[in-house]
């Protein structure tokens, strides 16, 4: 049976393994064991209450319980953008097509947010014509509002 649990220290190689498989670039799962002790230290401290809310980061394990392998790991930062700015991004595509004039216009906007420390939240989209087939017609896009 699997089961979602608290992570503690003793779970450094499980969660340095699950690291390792997500494969490098994967930024909020380093390959670093120094890091990943201190979050799962940070996470046990979050789960018994030894931090104030705002500090808490609290890191499950998936366990599957008849055999002791861990196959997933979650977090959860119970406040971003406090002490340091906090980005989030999404690529939005957005198509438009007329088939009376075979014309299909599919357009990416990059949509950022960011929360920082004692200021107000902003966000930002950026656009970009990734492909256009235009027939007799001229498409053109303009940037999209978040």
């Amino acid at each position: 049976m699997l089961v979602v649990r608290p992570a503690g220290p003793a779970d450094l190689d499980h969660l340095l393994e699950l690291a390792i498989l997500s494969g490098p670039g994967f930024t909020s799962l380093p390959e670093d064991p120094d890091q990943l002790s201190e979050r799962l230290d940070l996470s046990r401290d979050s789960f018994s209450g030894k931090l104030a809310p705002q500090a808490c980061w609290y890191t499950v394990m998936l366990e599957e319980t008849d055999t002791g392998d861990v196959d997933g790991i979650g977090s959860v930062k119970a406040a971003v953008g406090l002490n340091r700015p906090f980005f989030s991004f999404r690529v939005v595509t957005n198509t438009q097509s007329s088939p009376s004039v075979d014309v299909k216009l599919d357009h990416q906007t990059l949509c950022w947010s960011m929360n920082a420390p004692a200021g107000p939240r902003s966000a930002r989209c950026s656009s970009r014509l990734i492909a256009a087939r235009a027939g007799p017609v001229a498409c053109s896009a303009r940037p999209a509002t978040c």
